[in-house]
């Protein structure tokens, strides 16, 4: 059943995305299946992937990793706003999030050893509103997760709930040109953009914060980063094992 036009159904390249833009993409109808929507081609390079991720694959984000939640930044007490958990799961990640995995890799146009350990993120009210940016990773952590080799170059952010809008927690980008973007958040909906420029630096308008939520409202977010080079095969294959 076809519920909503589109821009495109078939997955695309990023790497294509940034050449032809959105103006060479043919118009589909999405229904159930990922569809791209292009955001903004000028600054930051942002889309929203429609459908990004299943039910099934949600289920299996939240029983890998709910169990390791703790607040963030480290320290802060139980009560903190943000509870975050990242775990190297490598080929532990079973069949739901290796299928996840895959379609993101197909959507940005990298092979699946250039994307990060998942990031699950717990939020709820209290947390105010901040800028932050997508720099180059920090050394390596007890755990395993960070990758201090390699630049973030693509962001992807993949909602697993509903929030409605006047309950906050929509994901702004505030010195995006030529103006100001927001993001709602919708169940199965990824927004990639690019963290760096072609050339490798910072892309300052990729900024982002989210919107405060209301007491009461809870958000789930999945995040990945897109590296400009393959993580090491050890921390992909032999650290998940070990740890």
């Amino acid at each position: 059943k076809v519920r909503t036009p589109s821009l495109m159904v078939s997955y695309a390249a990023g790497q294509q995305l940034r050449e032809h833009g959105p103006r060479r993409m043919r118009i589909f109808a999405g229904g159930d299946r990922p569809f791209i929507e292009s955001v903004t081609d000028a600054a930051p390079l942002l889309y929203l992937v429609h459908n990004a991720i299943m039910d099934s694959e949600i289920e299996a984000a939240k029983a890998k990793l709910a169990p390791y939640l703790l607040p963030h930044p480290p320290g802060r007490s139980s009560e903190a706003p943000i509870h975050r958990a990242t775990r190297s799961l490598g080929a532990l990640r079973g069949a739901q999030l290796t299928a996840f995995y895959d379609r993101v890799a197909s959507i940005v146009g990298y092979p699946v050893d250039h994307l990060s350990e998942p990031i699950l993120e717990r939020r709820r009210a209290g947390q105010p509103y901040a800028l932050r940016e997508d720099r180059a990773l920090l050394p390596l952590n007890p755990r395993g997760v960070e990758d201090a080799r390699a630049r973030t170059i693509m962001t992807v952010y993949c909602y697993l709930d509903d929030v409605k809008d006047e309950d906050g927690g929509a994901l702004y980008f505030a010195r995006a040109r030529p103006g100001a973007v927001r993001v709602r958040v919708r169940k199965g909906l990824a927004a990639i953009f690019y963290s760096a420029l072609e050339d490798g630096t910072l892309d300052r308008t990729a900024a982002h914060g989210d919107a405060p939520l209301r007491p009461g409202a809870e958000a789930w977010v999945l995040a990945l980063r897109v590296y400009d080079r393959p993580r090491p095969l050890a921390r992909r294959v032999i650290l998940p094992a070990v740890l």
